[in-house]
C-alpha cells in the first residue's frame, strides 16, 4: 500500500504484501488515516503530511473496514470473523456488533455520534439499511430501511454533507447492474428520490462517495 500527501516528492510505502481490499483513507486535521485488508485482517495507519508513519493498528480477524471521524473520536467498522458487522473505537479491545451480518460496512459521522449502512438477503430481495451509533460505537436506535430492491444488491457507500446523508449502491431493479444513490436527512428519514448513475456498476463494485458545501461527488469503475 502507497500514500502520497500533496508536496511530497514521492508516495510512501504504508504496508508491504498481499492486500484483499482496500486501499482507503480518511484525514482529520493533518493526518491521514490509511486503510485496508490483509489475510491477518484489517488494519489502519497514520501517516504526517511530513511523511512520519505512525505504527500499524489491527483488528485481527476483521475485513471490509472503514474509518469515520467526529471531532476527536475515530470509530472503526468491519465485518468480523462470525460474519457480524461491528464498531470499535481504535483503542478498544472488544467491538460493539450492531447488525448480525451483510455486505459493508460504510460509516459516516454525524453531530451526535456516527451513521452506518450495510445491505444484507432478505429472501428474495436485498435491503440496505442504516444505524445510527454513538461515538463510542454503541447502537443507539433501531435499524431502518433505506432502499429494497429484488436480487443482489452490492455494498455500500455513505456520505454526510450538511444536513443531509448520501447513500450509494449497486442492484438490479432495472433488470441491468445499476449503480443508485438516494439522500436522506441526518436520521436516515426522508429519503429523497433514486438516481440511477450508471448501468454498468458490477455488484462486487463500491463506489467513491465525499461531499463538499456545495454537495455531493461521486466516482466509480465500470
Amino acid at each position: 500500500v502507497e500514500a502520497w500527501w500533496e508536496g511530497m516528492r514521492a508516495p510512501v510505502q504504508v504496508a508491504e504484501g498481499a492486500v484483499t481490499d482496500g486501499p482507503t483513507v480518511t484525514v482529520q486535521r493533518s493526518v491521514a488515516f490509511v486503510g485496508w485488508s490483509d489475510a491477518r485482517g484489517a488494519a489502519l495507519r497514520t501517516l504526517a503530511q511530513d511523511a512520519s508513519r505512525g505504527a500499524p493498528m489491527r483488528w485481527e480477524g476483521a475485513s471490509h473496514g472503514a474509518l469515520a471521524i467526529a471531532g476527536d473520536y475515530a470509530l472503526w467498522v468491519a465485518r468480523i470473523e462470525a460474519g457480524a458487522l461491528a464498531a470499535r473505537g481504535l483503542t478498544d479491545a472488544a467491538p460493539r456488533v450492531f447488525a448480525d451480518g451483510g455486505a459493508g460496512p460504510a460509516v459516516a459521522a454525524v453531530p451526535d455520534g456516527f451513521m452506518v449502512a450495510w445491505t444484507a438477503r432478505e429472501g428474495e430481495a436485498t435491503v440496505l439499511r442504516g444505524r445510527a451509533l454513538a461515538l463510542d460505537g454503541a447502537p443507539t436506535a433501531e435499524a431502518f430501511e433505506v432502499q429494497r430492491a429484488p436480487g443482489v444488491m452490492g455494498a455500500p457507500s455513505l456520505a454526510r454533507g450538511g444536513g443531509r446523508l448520501l447513500f450509494a449502491w449497486g442492484d438490479h431493479r432495472s433488470g441491468d447492474a445499476g449503480l443508485h444513490v438516494a439522500t436522506t436527512d441526518l436520521r436516515g428519514r426522508g429519503v429523497g428520490p433514486v438516481q440511477r448513475l450508471s448501468i454498468r456498476f458490477a455488484d462486487d463494485s463500491v463506489a467513491s462517495v465525499a461531499a463538499s458545501s456545495r454537495g455531493f461527488g461521486v466516482a466509480w469503475s465500470e
